[in-house]
């Protein structure tokens, strides 16, 4: 007997069955909780998503008299909330100036809660909007024209009243909505022809709301006139399209009468680099040694091309002529120094010391050596900024200007009787051969009348 009791005591199987069955209802309970509330989250995600939806319906129907707001968001909240649930959702809707607050409560049924006790969870939602808008002004333009028949004039009546129920919100405030009616065919009148004024192609109700009083119709006209009450006609002294000058005649091809180059060019015999007298910051220059004598005077402008080994940065540039103004025996008629365009000081010393080849130098009309023009008398009173229009230019047609296109002048060589077209680079065009047309200064940049 003793043995048996023994035995009993210290056999294990089966422990795990009996651990099992204490264990088994907590973790049911647990798993519900975590399943039933998983649903319960979800729901009110879906219960929120559906007063944000109601509250919009709301916002866009709040001036819209006769209309029943709560019933409006319980439709919207109905259609957007499927989750399973006993009874009707409560809502609470207020309504203050431009926010409306939607609150939203509703309980659901439970799957493993009914254990503890719990057969429903009640959740809660809150959602809330402002009303945007703005003012708004439409205009109707009502055909009556003869094509309008019978049927198609109902349909364009109860259309345009239609919109104007729309658009016109009782309320005017905090944004207002107007609405412009113009029925049109010869001419432009709210009321029919023939008729009174109470018969009008829209609601008089609406016209009067947004005209602020009556329909006016047509009124008389007492006077008419084309100018002011009280002037008079003012004489014409002068009317034309250029000034007193008139027309000039452009110089032959033979005379360069269109051209950017003055002159011929000049071969260059070499470059080098010189020290002119005894101040650091201005003895070190370039002297230029023409084949030919040049003709050049001190400040003129000139364009070097051509120019090889360490003096290549000389090319398609322009400078100024410059001369030894404290040694001027030194200065001949074949040499002559660069100088800055602006004036300023000598051009610098290149670092090599490569000697150029064969190289040119071009006198040039001004300092961007624009196209110029010569005339064969002097052009009285032109100056820099004023418009002139070029015509019948032979050799170069791109000069020509149309009646109402002009040049705007650049500078004046009164001296040689040639005038620069401003921002027409010459060298662009490579070498020119043209001339003879006529040449005119207007009045502004169009040659108009005036």
């Amino acid at each position: 007997m003793f043995r048996s009791n023994k035995r009993f005591f210290s056999n294990s199987r089966g422990a795990f069955a009996m651990q099992f069955a204490l264990m088994a209802m907590p973790l049911t309970v647990c798993t519900g909780l975590a399943v039933d509330g998983g649903r319960a989250f979800l729901a009110r995600f879906e219960l929120a998503s559906a007063l944000d939806a109601a509250a919009l319906a709301v916002g866009s129907t709040l001036q819209q008299q006769g209309t029943d707001l709560n019933a409006v968001a319980a439709k919207f909240v109905e259609k957007n909330f499927r989750t399973e649930h006993s009874e009707p959702i409560a809502l609470t809707l207020v309504s203050a100036n431009d926010t409306i607050v939607l609150k939203g409560s509703v309980k659901i049924n439970t799957y493993f809660m009914p254990l503890v006790g719990q057969p429903t969870v009640t959740i809660n939602a809150e959602s809330e909007v402002r009303r945007g808008g703005s003012n708004i002004e439409v205009a109707m333009a009502l055909d009556i024209t003869g094509s309008m028949t019978t049927s198609r004039m109902n349909g364009l009546k109860a259309a345009a009243n239609i919109l104007i129920d729309e658009v016109v919100n009782p309320v005017q405030r905090p944004f207002f909505s107007k609405v412009a009616v113009v029925p049109w065919s010869q001419s432009i009148n709210l009321v029919k022809p023939g008729t009174t004024a109470a018969d009008t192609y829209v609601n008089n109700t609406a016209l009067d709301q947004l005209r602020g009083g009556a329909i006016i119709g047509p009124r008389s006209i007492s006077a008419a006139s084309w100018r002011v009450s009280g002037a008079s006609n003012i004489a014409i002294y002068e009317a034309g399209w250029r000034t007193t000058v008139g027309s000039l005649t452009i110089a032959s091809k033979a005379n360069s009468g269109v051209d950017w180059r003055w002159g011929s060019s000049v071969s260059v015999s070499s470059f080098a680099k010189v020290d002119v007298g005894t101040t650091a910051s201005t003895k070190a220059r370039i002297r230029v040694t023409t084949s030919t004598n040049h003709g050049y005077a001190n400040g003129q402008f000139v364009r070097i091309t051509g120019a090889t080994g360490s003096y290549t940065g000389l090319n398609d540039n322009v400078y100024r002529v410059g001369y030894n103004t404290s040694s001027p025996e030194s200065n001949t008629s074949k040499t002559f120094y660069l100088r800055k365009l602006d004036d300023s000081g000598w051009v610098a010393q290149p670092s090599g010391s490569t000697a150029s080849g064969t190289a040119a130098v071009q006198r040039c009309y001004d300092s961007a050596c624009n196209v110029g023009v010569t005339t064969t008398s002097a052009f009285t009173g032109l100056a820099a900024g004023n418009y002139v229009n070029v015509m019948g230019v032979s050799g170069f047609n791109a000069i020509n200007n149309t009646d109402i296109t002009t040049w705007q002048v650049a500078e004046v060589m009164s001296s040689t009787n040639t005038f620069t077209i401003a921002n027409w680079d010459g060298p662009s065009q490579g070498a020119m051969s043209a001339g003879a047309g006529t040449v005119s200064e207007c009045l502004d940049a169009t040659c108009r009348y005036t």
